[in-house]
């Protein structure tokens, strides 16, 4: 019985954690779209914005990713 408690205050502590990592990625994606818009017509500026628009395709999948992987870790504490 008490082992069953550290999983559930474990699994707790991930999904805060989860929701840590989901949130500062929302953030990394808007900080990109703002940089984007920022850059045009600056010199320079088509290969910043060609730069951050393959990081804001990257931290999508992140993103993407972050929000499956709480559920597939509950499925492996209680089976």
């Amino acid at each position: 019985m008490r082992q069953r408690g550290a999983t559930r205050a474990s699994g707790e502590a991930f999904r805060f954690q989860m929701s840590n990592v989901q949130t500062w990625m929302s953030v990394a994606l808007t900080n990109e779209e703002t940089c984007r818009k920022d850059v045009q017509g600056v010199g320079g500026g088509m290969a910043v914005y060609a730069r951050a628009a393959e990081a804001k395709k990257y931290t999508s999948i992140a993103l993407a990713l972050a929000k499956r992987r709480p559920t597939t870790y509950n499925l492996l504490i209680f089976y």
